[in-house]
């Protein structure tokens, strides 16, 4: 079989990914001494389930590597088993890494169980474990069964978090104690918004949980004011950084443009007309508006 791309098995991802400077060495160490048969590159389902790494750097080095297919129960009773047992005997990860693999674990258990089509299913399962999954999952990765589900709360609640923590980059209780801060400073933002703006206005708008909590901290004059700039599609710096301008039912089209033209030829003018909410724009280059002697 010729040296191809091919897709990681759901599997396989289990397990973090080599950082660049070990892939150069490993680059450097296929290209110097070749490809060790001893150590195929092990395919499930069209996919590689095992050896993603040494794929990769087969493909920018040219070499051809050995492909094999995954045989149970010869190598392992499930394709699973085998990513598990091979991994944990091949890397050093630390606690909080083997704790979100076990989260991940679980979770492809559940899926698994569901049927094939479960595992390619990105979406979170539906069905919640059961005890003695927790307990078999924390057992396999060596940890504490709370510690597993610390992660998987972290999975569900902060996935950038997790996957810092499966890179080795963050422990995991520093990650969670995160995600709950930012999780408690989020639904205080919307309380604080909503007393002012209405219920489920937050959920009306495309803010992200940054621009609610910053938000949440203006005086309750300049939400108002900055509401209808929102709910019409605009980012809070950019309302934030927009110059209202009062005009009245009174005004003229005409005394819009002057104002326009006095901001520097941009504004956006925003009325309601035959209970049809009206967003007017205008920019272009800075005029000075021309006076009548």
């Amino acid at each position: 079989m010729n040296t191809k791309e091919l897709q990681q098995h759901p599997y396989g991802a289990l397990f973090p990914h080599m950082p660049e400077e070990d892939f150069k060495t490993l680059c450097m160490d296929i290209k110097t001494t070749g490809f060790s048969e001893l150590h195929p590159i092990v395919l499930h389902e069209g996919m590689v389930l095992d050896g993603w790494h040494r794929n990769l750097a087969c493909i920018a080095t040219g070499i051809t590597p050995t492909y094999v297919e995954f045989r149970a129960p010869d190598m392992a009773n499930t394709p699973l088993e085998f990513v598990i047992q091979e991994n944990l005997h091949r890397r050093h990860l630390d606690v909080g890494q083997r704790c979100i693999v076990g989260a991940k674990y679980l979770k492809l258990t559940l899926e698994l169980e569901a049927g094939t089509e479960g595992v390619r299913n990105s979406g979170p399962s539906e069905k919640k474990p059961s005890q003695q999954k927790i307990d078999t999952a924390a057992e396999v990765l060596n940890v504490s069964r709370d510690s597993v589900i610390k992660a998987a709360a972290l999975i569900k609640q902060d996935p950038e978090g997790a996957q810092e923590v499966l890179e080795g980059k963050k422990s995991l209780h520093a990650a969670k104690t995160a995600a709950d801060a930012k999780s408690e400073a989020h639904g205080a933002a919307v309380r604080r918004i909503e007393a002012v703006l209405g219920d489920s206005w937050t959920k009306t708008v495309k803010l992200s949980s940054r621009e609610l909590v910053k938000m949440s901290g203006l005086i309750p004059e300049e939400m108002e004011r900055v509401k209808a700039f929102i709910e019409s599609g605009w980012k809070l710096d950019l309302a934030l950084g927009h110059t209202s301008v009062s005009l009245t039912p009174a005004h003229s089209f005409r005394d819009g443009f002057h104002k326009s033209m006095e901001m520097g030829n941009k504004g956006t003018f925003i009325m309601d007309a035959e209970k049809i909410r009206w967003t007017i724009v205008m920019t272009g280059e800075p005029i000075t508006p021309k006076t009548t002697k």
